[in-house]
């Protein structure tokens, strides 16, 4: 094959004997040339889950002679960027899917979260193409994100995601990682600010009282809050920590999925994810103080610092989701019940926080 990168759909048997023959030679295999995939089914797996990726699960089939038994996967996950127009917009404002391919490039064997094992890795950036092969980690156990997980599920995503917020506490890893450190935010709260009456006219109706207005006040404020956020010591963080993210099996193990957004942050930033998008209302209310305090001892921080540092992150929550699901296209059904749940819960989660009275200290 040539060094284009294929669509989903142009992974036949040909290109996946080339890629994992490429694999197979990177890891200094001495089998690697033997390797023949002869036969490929194609699986949509994902659907009304992602916001800005389009995956496949492929079925590998082998010549029986080119078998490797257990060293050959028999199943991958095909990741390329979304083809809906306004998820192409929003993914190459945020840069999402080279940060992705750099993320496995570079950050993914420093890692000590569970991530998938990456077997291709391809990327022409001047065409906005991107290819992953990635490991299958298998269905989740969990329920939907729509579902909400359980308490169980909850407490070892929380104890899974402070094992990276501890990895890289001492700073940097990587010079290309953006971050809160790395202003100016300006043209994210330009468009922000653009999105906000847009994503009201769209999802309004779903907002507790009062939260409209905050987010009004809070969009003209964004790259300010972000530079105080700078301030502060930063980590790694997913940046986009949410149920439908995770492969939890029946033990427990959390596998973390879809590295798009990695960047310098608070880890605050992840459990506000979690607890506003991926638990029912009711339950958030019920667990959330025990959550934050297992989260808080993980990571090694004060209960009181976690609590106040979730209550600054919904506010970028709130901003990050008005700008995003105003553009992205909510004819699918189960996209648009997705969307949806996690519009009311992040607000609901932003009103029981009061964070109105986080930008009324600084007015």
């Amino acid at each position: 094959m040539t060094d284009l990168v294929p669509a989903l759909d142009e992974l036949d048997a040909d290109t996946l004997t080339d890629l994992l023959r490429r694999d197979a030679a990177r890891r200094d295999r001495v089998d690697a040339t033997a390797l023949t995939v002869t036969s490929v089914r194609r699986e949509p797996v994902g659907a009304g889950t992602g916001f800005l990726g389009e995956l496949r699960r492929l079925h590998l089939g082998y010549s029986p002679d080119t078998s490797r038994g257990d060293n050959t996967p028999r199943t991958l996950v095909a990741k390329a960027p979304t083809s809906s127009p306004g998820g192409r917009q929003v993914g190459l404002m945020l840069n999402v899917w080279e940060r992705e391919h750099r993320f496995f490039a570079e950050l993914a064997p420093q890692v000590l979260t569970r991530v998938p094992r990456c077997y291709a890795n391809l990327a022409d950036t001047a065409a906005s193409r991107w290819l992953l092969l990635l490991e299958d980690a298998g269905d989740s156990t969990a329920p939907t994100q729509v579902q909400g997980a359980g308490r169980a599920q909850a407490e070892s995503a929380l104890a899974e995601i402070a094992t990276l917020h501890r990895s890289f506490s001492s700073g940097r890893p990587n010079h290309w990682i953006p971050g809160f450190d790395r202003g100016p935010f300006s043209a994210l709260q330009a468009a922000v600010q653009a999105a906000v009456t847009p994503f009201l006219t769209r999802f309004g109706d779903l907002l507790p009282a009062g939260t409209a207005d905050v987010l009004r006040r809070f969009a003209p404020r964004l790259s300010s809050w972000v530079a105080e956020q700078g301030e502060s010591p930063l980590s790694v963080v997913h940046a986009d920590f949410r149920l439908d993210n995770l492969i939890i099996n029946a033990q427990g193990a959390v596998t973390v999925l879809d590295w798009q957004t990695a960047l310098m942050g608070d880890g605050a930033m992840d459990v506000a994810s979690l607890l506003a998008t991926s638990l029912t209302i009711e339950n958030r209310r019920a667990w959330e103080d025990d959550l934050l305090a297992g989260y808080a001892d993980a990571s090694g921080r004060p209960r009181a610092e976690i609590r106040l540092a979730v209550r600054h992150h919904l506010l970028w929550w709130m901003a990050l989701y008005a700008n995003n699901l105003s553009r992205l296209d909510q004819s699918d059904p189960q996209a648009a019940e997705l969307s949806a749940h996690t519009v009311r819960r992040t607000f609901t989660a932003a009103a029981d926080h009061q964070v109105g009275q986080l930008l009324d200290a600084r007015s």
